[in-house]
């Protein structure tokens, strides 16, 4: 194998792992490696979701009291609560073009929610009620600087790898020959 050649396969592992890097670093900043999480269940199951700021969620249980668990800042579910009630500024943001992420089998009632607290950053929510009456949701949040950092980041990991990736095929090619 000539040396033009070695270089050749170097410079195209390096930049397949770039695109490679690229792609991951765009379904990361989509949502698609985040999971649904289980908030359990108020008492005597859950029926209807009423509300949500995104920071928490309104609950009608089958007894018909409304229950709240706010995430944040605290991570308390399942007080029983008055409704209806003024849960304030939701701050929406409009259609996202954030991924789509499939929801637990058995769903009765989903509540999704976009907003944007601040200009760069943006949060989409969503929760999803069981048949069993138990609570779930996925959240995935963007920020303009650390959607930036995580494409330098990908981007950087696959052009190593890329690069180690080209040299071992260049080595091992190289040993074979008499």
């Amino acid at each position: 194998m000539t040396s033009e050649t070695k270089l050749g396969i170097v410079i195209l592992s390096f930049f397949i792992g770039c695109v490679g890097g690229l792609g991951i670093a765009g379904l990361m900043d989509k949502g698609l490696f985040e999971t649904w999480h289980s908030l359990g269940s108020p008492p005597n199951k859950g029926v209807d979701i009423l509300d949500t700021n995104g920071d928490s969620v309104y609950v009608k249980a089958s007894d018909g009291k409304v229950y709240i668990c706010q995430q944040f800042p605290q991570d308390k579910c399942w007080e029983e609560t008055d409704w209806p009630i003024d849960i304030g500024p939701k701050y929406l943001c409009g259609p996202t073009d954030l991924w789509s992420v499939n929801p637990p089998s058995n769903v009765v009632d989903s509540i999704e929610i976009s907003y944007c607290p601040f200009i760069e950053s943006g949060v989409q929510v969503k929760y999803v009620v069981l048949t069993n009456g138990s609570i779930w949701t996925w959240r995935h949040s963007t920020s303009g600087m650390l959607s930036f950092g995580i494409y330098v980041y990908n981007i950087g990991l696959g052009a190593v790898g890329g690069l180690l990736l080209g040299m071992l095929i260049t080595t091992v090619s190289k040993t074979k020959r008499p």
